[in-house]
């Protein structure tokens, strides 16, 4: 399935994001599995580094990744 949602781009020069416009038609939502609540999608967030080592905000075991890629969600029962 398809779903055409309008929005705006932000470069910082550390991350891309992605954030869903208020208004839009349609909105993407997150259920099922160990998800009690449905969850409107609202923002995307892509962090990547100058170095591939140093891109990601978080680490395993202490190794960095080029890059890390974070949804921002609400729960629409409390919208």
């Amino acid at each position: 399935m398809h779903v055409l949602v309008s929005g705006s781009m932000m470069n910082t020069g550390h991350s891309v994001i992605f954030t869903v416009d208020n208004d839009t038609r349609h909105h993407i939502n997150v259920t099922g599995g160990p998800l009690s609540y449905k969850y409107q999608f609202q923002e995307i967030h892509i962090h990547y580094g100058l170095h591939d080592q140093f891109g990601s905000e978080h680490s395993i075991n202490g190794y960095a990744f080029p890059a890390e890629v974070r949804t921002l969600t609400l729960s629409s029962f409390i919208q």
